[in-house]
């Protein structure tokens, strides 16, 4: 019996050491005082917004009411951003290549990258095409 004598001692002080680290760290916890000074914050205290008001305040004005309505307010300045969008959306799309100068020569990017992807892709194709064909007329 005496050999877990120590051993309870040990356990005592560090359960004891334990729980004053504990006590000074809510004592210094800043959640904790945070939370503390929230709860215990008096609003301010305003006269309520008639409708008449609400319709003049400059912040629903520009962001509340147009969203409410779904009526949008013609900018004062162009938009740089809506208008490059606006001209890729009603941009038509050429299927001609354009014209590369004849004193270039080929592109590198595309001989190092394009063909050899254009190339597998057009064997993994054929390779799809030949396995379908030979499943469907072995199972016919």
């Amino acid at each position: 019996m005496n050999q877990n004598r120590p051993l309870q001692a040990s356990s005592l002080v560090v359960a004891l050491g334990l729980l004053l680290g504990a006590c000074d760290g809510v004592a210094a916890d800043e959640v904790a005082g945070s939370f503390d000074r929230m709860l215990a914050h008096q609003p301010a205290v305003s006269a309520p917004i008639t409708a008449a008001d609400r319709e003049k305040d400059p912040l629903l004005q520009a962001v509340v009411i147009p969203l409410r309505d779904g009526v949008r307010h013609a900018s004062a300045k162009a938009d740089p951003i809506a208008d490059s969008f606006a001209r890729m959306l009603a941009h038509t799309p050429n299927p001609a290549a354009p014209a590369v100068p004849s004193h270039l020569g080929p592109d590198p990017l595309i001989a190092a990258m394009v063909v050899p992807l254009r190339e597998w892709f057009a064997e993994s194709a054929a390779q799809t095409r030949v396995a379908r064909a030979s499943t469907t007329t072995a199972a016919h």
